[in-house]
């Protein structure tokens, strides 16, 4: 645990600010700023008012969890909100000490780890809120983390969705948001933490029924991230699995993005067949074709 620093003087704390090297976070230790020339003015401070209200002002009795702590800006505000704890990591050693000297000077028990981002289940905790500021873009492999989230929200979405009994109790009212986030946690155990602090907020915000919408846009987002193109074929009798492959291999020639694809049968269709790219639709078949010659027909009688 950080313990609280002797005080120190100005001129102490600006000397050991010179020490530790450069800072990106501009912060104020008692009068004195650790990046006073900083390219982006007052930064991550300006950042913070951005969206500072969108987190609980009072967070007594609640963990949070700062992934890519840096210097501990986020960290220190979190604990000024009253949380009970909080675990900074980063990969950075230099960062990390200027973080603990910080929260030293400033008096607030803050636990820093080096720790990679990829590695955050080492810590086999959860944590009610968790901060992942300016550093997905920075990742070697930015959507590792977000491939787990998406296959368990895709697991979730799918069991709820399937399963009349689990929508009575998330989407009933007369279930306590209390009892439904009991629930959720034995509902989704191993799940990433920050997919369950999602979902805890639906059922705090009682809009559990939009986690299906939220599916289907997270599966778009991620699809386009990673060049994947849903294509169905849609024909009136099975067609030979060398046609359908020939097929997707066509589209992600012209399209240069990684097909995944589906084939179905509807007779109603009569022939031909119907080709779904991601949302747009291709219909080249008998029926779509007997449907334009129906209009042409009215249209000159």
């Amino acid at each position: 645990m950080q313990s609280s620093a002797p005080k120190l003087t100005s001129e102490a704390i600006k000397r050991r600010v010179r020490e530790l090297g450069e800072w990106f976070h501009n912060m104020d230790l008692r009068g004195v700023r650790t990046a006073p020339h900083h390219f982006l003015g007052d930064y991550p401070a300006v950042k913070w008012r951005r969206f500072a209200d969108a987190l609980p002002a009072d967070l007594r009795g609640r963990t949070v969890l700062d992934i890519g702590c840096n210097a501990g800006f986020y960290a220190i505000e979190m604990k000024r909100r009253g949380a009970d704890r909080v675990v900074g990591v980063d990969h950075d050693p230099d960062y990390l000490e200027q973080a603990r000297f910080a929260a030293g000077v400033l008096g607030v028990e803050i636990e820093f780890r080096e720790l990679s981002a990829y590695d955050i289940a080492a810590l086999g905790e959860r944590f009610d809120v968790v901060l992942f500021l300016g550093v997905l873009y920075h990742l070697r492999h930015p959507l590792l983390a977000l491939d787990l989230i998406r296959e368990q929200l895709t697991a979730f979405a799918g069991a709820l969705e399937k399963s009349s009994e689990m929508q009575l109790f998330f989407f009933s009212p007369y279930f306590s948001s209390a009892e439904k986030a009991d629930g959720l946690k034995r509902a989704v155990s191993g799940a990433e933490a920050e997919l369950l602090n999602f979902l805890e907020l639906l059922i705090d915000k009682q809009r559990m029924t939009e986690v299906f919408r939220v599916r289907r846009q997270f599966d778009a987002m991620w699809a386009k991230e990673n060049k994947r193109l849903e294509v169905t074929v849609t024909s009136a009798v099975e067609l030979d699995p060398a046609v359908v492959g020939r097929i997707g291999e066509e589209i992600e020639r012209q399209t240069g993005q990684k097909v995944e694809l589906a084939s179905r049968v509807d007779d109603e269709i009569l022939g031909g067949i119907v080709l779904q790219v991601g949302n747009k639709v291709l219909d080249a078949s008998i029926r779509a074709r007997l449907e334009k010659l129906r209009k042409s027909v009215a249209q000159a009688a």
